[in-house]
């Protein structure tokens, strides 16, 4: 929880004001450890936690706001984050909710994994979410310190190897994934389906965030709704 909600309410009303929205209009929606959501007059303001740091969030918001020009993601209003009154603020257009259409959330999704994914690495160091070259250094790392004994090190790595040899097959065709596509990151407005948050975008394989959608212990699609999803896909 925000250890100061004071502060983050503060920091919302001198963002409305800035953005020439009535502050009386907010209304504070979401309280967590990573941020405080406020609503108004057709903008969203998020105020992160403290601590935040206001460039790694800026980059965040730098992402966001290709993917809205290239596919169909929530857009920014202010290029990257302010810092206002010591916090770390975004603001964001207000999708006004509308029925769930699955058949445009379908869309929304191809959109995404039709971005240029070369570019988008490049341009904003995206990581890529289907390599296991991490977890290898992870191991090393914990097998150096002592953490973990020498024996578990070599099964660990020879799961790794064997996980790395059947990702393989996929990874000939790495797209622009959301990396955490579950149903508040996908929000249905009155003009379609678009998503948000860029917290664990990366380049993958186009089944990184099919599986985490469909996956039927947390589908976010009904049953009745999925070959709307799958029309709107386009595959």
């Amino acid at each position: 929880m925000d250890p100061d909600p004071a502060e983050a309410a503060a920091a919302a009303r001198a963002a409305a004001l800035d953005l020439g929205v009535d502050p009386s209009t907010l209304t504070r929606t979401a309280a967590g450890s990573t941020s405080a959501v406020f609503l108004g007059s057709g903008v969203a303001i998020i105020v992160a936690a403290p601590g935040a740091d206001l460039e790694d969030v800026s980059r965040r918001v730098d992402l966001a706001a290709d993917l809205a020009r290239d596919a169909r993601f929530v857009h920014p209003r202010w290029d990257g984050a302010r810092d206002v009154g010591g916090r770390v603020v975004t603001a964001w257009d207000l999708v006004d909710p509308g029925p769930h259409d699955w058949h445009s959330a379908g869309a929304a999704l191809r959109a995404l994994h039709a971005a240029p994914a070369a570019t988008y690495r490049d341009r904003h160091d995206l990581a890529d979410l289907a390599s296991l070259a991490d977890v290898s250094a992870g191991i090393e790392r914990a097998r150096e310190s002592r953490r973990i004994p020498g024996s578990s090190a070599v099964v660990l790595r020879r799961a790794v190897d064997r996980l790395t040899g059947e990702i393989a097959p996929y990874r000939q065709d790495l797209v622009v994934v959301h990396g955490d596509l579950h149903a508040p990151n996908l929000l249905h407005g009155r003009g379609g389906a678009v998503l948000c948050d860029t917290d664990e975008i990366g380049v993958a394989p186009a089944a990184y965030d099919l599986g985490m959608l469909l996956d039927p212990l947390r589908s976010a699609v009904p049953r009745a709704s999925l070959g709307d999803f799958v029309r709107g896909y386009g595959a």
